[in-house]
């Protein structure tokens, strides 16, 4: 059984989750999850942000460098630029020249230099922004350098983190007679009024709590246990999918590894 799979206990009982997909985008990919308690969605949030690796410049090195700005923050500068991440790359031997890419830059003033600039050794790797300005360059001033981008994850550092993913609980909204002030006094626009009668999109909700203080006692908000909207918002590395994805492979991979470890110990 897979972690997506798992069961989850409730205290009225045992229910398999449920996943239902809200917005989906390369960027950005919305989901409901119910049935699950809070410390697995958290899970896969830090997987997210913490476990998917990704490619990122690492080292740097710096032959002319005649700009404004120290080689130490020309070399910072790049590590944090995003490269799109092919398949094919491999973490655990990121040291071997087969996952590593080299990246070249040579550029003269007067210039400003921008990520569109960098020349890498596989074609498929670039950066995810061509406009990311790195260096201005004045009359008679130069920078070239040589670099490696190599497969790292954003425990290690927050270049190599593809993305970010947060969570809050699914919210339950109660409308008890019909309040016209909740539409003006939310401002994201959970509530509408048609026809007669006051209506809610729960997916805008942030618990703000305007409405129930304007329409006193008219309306209740509160979070429902077991249920969460999760969202993932991709840098550009690699779709939002293919994250989630790969985040819920780490999870199941941890998750493994203790048990084999509980094992050996005995």
């Amino acid at each position: 059984m897979t972690v997506v799979e798992r069961k989850v206990e409730e205290e009225e009982g045992g229910y398999k989750m449920k996943v239902e997909t809200i917005e989906e985008s390369d960027d950005k990919l919305v989901l409901v999850i119910s049935k699950v308690t809070p410390g697995f969605v958290n899970a896969v949030r830090r997987s997210v942000i913490n476990e998917v690796p990704v490619l990122a410049i690492e080292k740097v090195f710096i032959s002319k460098n005649s700009s404004a700005m120290y080689d130490e923050i020309l070399a910072h500068r790049l590590g944090l630029i995003p490269l799109i991440t092919p398949s094919g790359y491999s973490y655990d031997k990121r040291d071997a020249p087969a996952n590593q890419v080299r990246v070249t830059l040579k550029k003269q003033g007067p210039a400003t230099v921008y990520s569109g600039d960098l020349v890498f050794s596989d074609p498929e790797v670039k950066p995810v922004f061509d406009n990311i300005p790195i260096v201005e360059l004045l009359n008679n001033q130069e920078v070239e350098l040589e670099a490696v981008a190599i497969m790292g994850k954003g425990r290690e550092h927050a270049k190599w983190s593809p993305g970010i993913a947060y969570h809050r609980n699914y919210p339950k909204i109660r409308i008890n007679r019909n309040c016209k002030a909740a539409v003006d006094a939310c401002p994201k626009g959970v509530y509408t009024f048609e026809n007669g009668q006051l209506k809610a999109d729960p997916l805008k909700c942030e618990f703000i709590g305007n409405c129930v203080e304007a329409c006193k006692g008219a309306i209740k908000v509160e979070p429902e246990k077991n249920k969460f909207i999760l969202t993932i918002e991709s840098w550009g590395n690699m779709p939002a999918r293919k994250i989630l994805d790969k985040a819920i492979d780490e999870v199941e991979r941890i998750f493994n590894e203790f048990s084999n470890g509980l094992k050996s110990a005995k």
